[in-house]
């Protein structure tokens, strides 16, 4: 049996490896599932007249852009497709690509025939007007 000298540093630098490729790993998985399950960030605002949503939608063409109201719920989903020049080979993918999904509890009754969308540099604004009922009203008090 022959005796091996013992290097630490080779051992360090064999366990940062595999910690590089874990983590590595661990993190394109991540992204994938966060995009696929959702968007990017969405910010929600309610006016007297209407609730407001933004989300970024980068890369996202309008047509590839699906807005649904089911009951009270706000459903918006897009498909974005991956970009690949001819003749090449991929090093490294990160900008996520597919079809994603957001849906949102909407707490006051809106007027669907009425919400209006719009796409400009890649964020996606939906306005939703309330409808009457659901909007407050001042109550007169009357002196006797």
């Amino acid at each position: 049996m022959a005796l091996m000298r013992w290097d630490p540093f080779r051992d360090m630098q064999n366990l940062q490896r595999a910690m590089n490729r874990l983590f590595d790993e661990s993190l394109l998985r991540s992204v994938e599932r966060d995009y696929h399950e959702t968007f990017g960030s969405v910010d929600l605002f309610e006016t007297a007249d209407s609730l407001i949503v933004y989300t970024d939608v980068p890369g996202v063409k309008q047509e590839d852009i699906k807005i649904q109201i089911l009951g009270n719920q706000l459903v918006i989903q897009a498909e974005r497709a991956q970009t690949v020049p001819e003749n090449s080979r991929q090093l490294r993918l990160e900008r996520p690509y597919g079809t994603c999904q957001r849906s949102f509890t909407i707490g006051v009754p809106v007027k669907q025939d009425a919400v209006k969308a719009t796409l400009r540099n890649g964020v996606l604004e939906i306005v939703l007007p309330k409808s009457d009922e659901s909007r407050p009203k001042q109550i007169e008090i009357l002196a006797e």
